[in-house]
């Protein structure tokens, strides 16, 4: 921490080396485009950080394809640069703006605040673009030492994406002096825990102190599903009661950032959207997966996705919240055609020293004969005990009762791979044993306006401890 105050008094006062691309200061510096619709956005020039600027408006509601193209040519200098830098002057609100850039056939997005209504200086370096897509060439990262490099940029644009929460309202971001910086300042600490990667949260929940987790995932967490609607709950709700009930006197908050039809990389790009009014919560859950399988990804794919959004999480709260991934949960429909979900969310928790909650193993355990009734479609757990069976089988309460014993484990430890229990007896463990990983450096800064960036995050794995207690008992007799 001490690092990442020393910079940032540094970088008030100095100036980054920097080469404007664009200077934002004519109309023609950037292109309006619906890609195949009617333009909605609107660009008006106004008074600007240097100049001129350019201001852009997009309407409320669903408008993604509307780009605001920003003109430049790359070339080879560009592979010298560590990303982009850019003055902003938002509108004022808990919205975002997107970064969106496309290279060598693959797609890249970060979003960055606008709650401020004057100009601040926006670092997005290369580690901060996550991939947008499984489409096309697929590529997780772009950087001079990627496959993809800088030099192949042949797109930049702002928009609002497709995935911004419901209700996409509307923003207006005044962009100026559009630039790729050469000297963005790294944070050499690493916030990758050592042994229990859940010891700040449960020595929160052990002390009684109150814990705030944000859920990040896709419609088996989004309050808008029939899933979830038919409750008026979703698992992220269920465990806030179970830790209340484990630990009374205990204060939970939840923030709900699930949204249907999301990939993972798309949970990570929204992230500052909602660490601005969460900006280190205790813990935060990640659950994707379903949707990433059917737009295309591999079990290679989604573990290198997984490793990237860990450390941009972490980079983001400077190691102060405590991650946990979610093995999801089977279609009951298409067998085991997402199982590698499974597996590709064990080694990335293992790489970063990640704790993973195998709710995965709970319901693939559970007999076929029984599976349909723990679900509200054959892709989402449901969110009631169905009366007139003989199990429990509330899906969305069992998805969080594996959370909830997960964080209950006993700090550190190791585990190894068992085998899952049955749907009949409830009984077996599944474990996993950590491997050794690496991590990368990264930029980030305050501007001299005070808008701060990013700190850094990776470093190497620690062994995890992965306990899944179905022997508590999948059939619970009704008596």
């Amino acid at each position: 921490m001490r690092h990442l105050i020393l910079m940032a008094l540094v970088i008030t006062a100095t100036r980054l080396d920097a080469a404007v691309i664009n200077t934002c200061d004519s109309l023609a510096h950037i292109n309006l485009s619906g890609r195949g619709t009617p333009v909605v956005m609107t660009e008006t020039l106004v008074a600007g950080h240097v100049g001129q600027a350019v201001q852009i408006a997009w309407p409320n509601a669903y408008n993604h394809l509307q780009f605001a193209e920003i003109n430049a040519t790359a070339d080879a200098s560009w592979n010298a640069a560590l990303g982009f830098s850019f003055w902003v002057k938002g509108d004022g609100s808990n919205n975002a703006g997107c970064l969106y850039v496309e290279a060598g056939g693959a797609r890249f997005a970060a979003a960055f605040t606008i709650d401020h209504t004057d100009f601040r200086q926006k670092f997005i370096p290369w580690q901060d673009l996550l991939p947008d897509a499984y489409t096309g060439v697929n590529e997780s990262a772009i950087g001079p030492a990627s496959t993809i490099t800088p030099s192949q940029i042949d797109g930049i644009y702002l928009l609002k994406s497709y995935y911004w929460r419901d209700p996409r309202p509307a923003i207006t971001i005044t962009i100026d002096e559009f630039a790729i910086e050469t000297s963005l300042p790294v944070d050499t600490d690493t916030y990758e825990p050592t042994g229990d990667p859940l010891a700040q949260v449960k020595a929160k929940l052990a002390a009684r102190q109150p814990v705030t987790i944000v859920g990040v995932g896709d419609s088996l967490l989004w309050p808008n599903h029939g899933a979830q609607t038919a409750n008026n709950t979703s698992w992220l709700k269920f465990l806030e009661t179970r830790l209340e009930a484990r630990y009374p006197s205990l204060a939970v908050t939840i923030d709900n950032q699930g949204y249907g039809g999301d990939h993972l990389t798309h949970g990570g790009i929204k992230a500052p959207t909602w660490l601005q009014t969460v900006p280190t919560a205790d813990l935060i859950i990640v659950e994707f997966g379903y949707n990433d399988v059917d737009d295309g990804a591999t079990q290679q794919m989604y573990r290198d996705r997984l490793v990237l959004v860990a450390r941009l999480l972490r980079r983001k709260t400077l190691g102060a919240s405590n991650l946990l991934f979610v093995t999801g949960a089977p279609d009951s429909g298409d067998g085991s055609a997402r199982a590698f979900v499974r597996q590709a969310v064990i080694d990335a928790g293992a790489a970063e020293n990640v704790a993973v909650a195998d709710t995965w193993a709970f319901f693939n355990g559970i007999g076929a004969g029984d599976l349909a009734s723990f679900y509200h479609d054959p892709a989402h757990p449901d969110g009631s005990d169905d009366a007139g069976t003989p199990i429990y089988d509330n899906g969305q309460d069992e998805f969080a009762r594996v959370i909830e014993l997960e964080m209950a484990e006993p700090s550190g430890g190791t585990g190894t791979t068992g085998t899952t229990g049955t749907g009949t007896t409830g009984t077996g463990t599944t474990g996993s044993a950590g491997t050794s990983g690496t991590g990368t450096t990264g930029g980030g800064a305050s501007s001299g306006t005070g808008d701060v960036g990013c700190g850094t995050g990776g470093g190497v794995a620690a062994a995890i401890g992965v306990g899944l207690m179905l022997a508590l008992g999948l059939r619970r007799n009704r008596g």
